[in-house]
């Protein structure tokens, strides 16, 4: 319950300094002891780590990443009504490969901004993420 409360529209909102997502991960760290009924224990961050792994959830950082990619998805495969802004271009990648295989886009596709605009809002951060989602097999 608390989780959908932050992750609520989190891609306009998501944090970018790495202050606030500690603090968004001390409260899912309490609701992970609530769930376990451990609320009186101490985890360090390795087991704290392991209990995420064991429950199947992710930690708040990359949660944000996640939904940030989630919906640049939809965006690009023109599935929610908005679009790319005109400050974005879809290049052919000559230096290196993006494998996007696993999402539907065109392995030669990738995004790259044309400005810096609003640095750390959607798009400029999501574009970075998309571009290095990994190497091609």
């Amino acid at each position: 319950m608390v989780r959908s409360i932050f992750e609520h529209a989190s891609v306009l909102w998501s944090p970018s300094h790495l202050s606030i997502v500690d603090k968004f991960e001390a409260i899912q760290n309490r609701a992970i002891k609530w769930i376990l009924n451990e609320q009186f224990y101490v985890y360090s961050n390795e087991y704290y780590t392991q209990k995420l792994i064991d429950l199947d959830i992710l930690p708040m950082a990359q949660k944000f990443i996640f939904n940030d990619l989630i919906m640049f998805y939809k965006i690009m495969n023109e599935l929610v009504p908005v679009g790319l802004p005109s400050y974005i271009t879809l290049r052919s990648n000559t230096r290196s490969c993006v494998n996007r295989d696993t999402l539907g886009i065109d392995s030669q596709q990738v995004c790259y901004p044309i400005k810096s605009v609003f640095g750390q809002s959607f798009f400029p951060r999501c574009i970075s993420t998309w571009n290095h989602l990994g190497p091609c097999s």
